[in-house]
């Protein structure tokens, strides 16, 4: 579990202290790194260092760089922002917005694309939104009281995304 998210410098220096720790000699090595924002619990891990024989480095989640180039994307014109999440799982800002009397949801991918869908007020819980268009898992999105925002389905909560700083 690493405290926070970093470079691969430091992933590299991290996977080779940790595969010096063991005298026994292995053909392969594989490592799983953990932050506090992408937990075990959400089945990913944030980044992999792998001795596959040689050490190949993989983030998963959103770098240190990728995380800050998102949190300051201007905000488009005519939107009343109703919250800003970051998403390390899909390497994603997403933020909740009113434009021309109507709510999104809008996913901006650290790679530059974006995915954007229009809100509907759901019956499922007070205060929650769904996609327009449904979802056959009855997936929906509620702000709860710390400001995080939970994503859910007919079994319950999925995850949760901390908002952006």
């Amino acid at each position: 579990m690493l405290d926070e998210a970093v470079d691969e410098d430091e992933l590299r220096r991290v996977a080779l202290a940790v595969k010096a720790e063991d005298s026994a000699t292995y053909e392969r090595t594989f490592i799983l790194h953990f932050t506090p924002e992408m937990p075990r619990s959400e089945g990913v891990a944030w980044a992999t260092s792998h001795f596959d024989p040689t050490l190949e480095i993989h983030v998963n989640g959103l770098t240190p760089s990728e995380q800050a180039e998102l949190e300051q994307l201007p905000d488009e014109d005519g939107r009343e922002i109703v919250g800003t999440w970051m998403d390390p799982v899909t390497s994603a800002r997403i933020q909740i917005y009113e434009a021309g009397g109507t709510r999104h949801l809008e996913f901006r991918f650290a790679d530059g694309s974006s995915y954007v869908e229009e809100l509907r007020p759901s019956s499922k819980a007070k205060g929650a939104w769904e996609d327009v268009e449904g979802s056959a898992a009855g997936d929906y999105y509620l702000v709860n009281a710390d400001g995080h925002l939970e994503l859910h389905d007919d079994m319950g909560l999925i995850s949760t995304k901390r908002p952006a700083d």
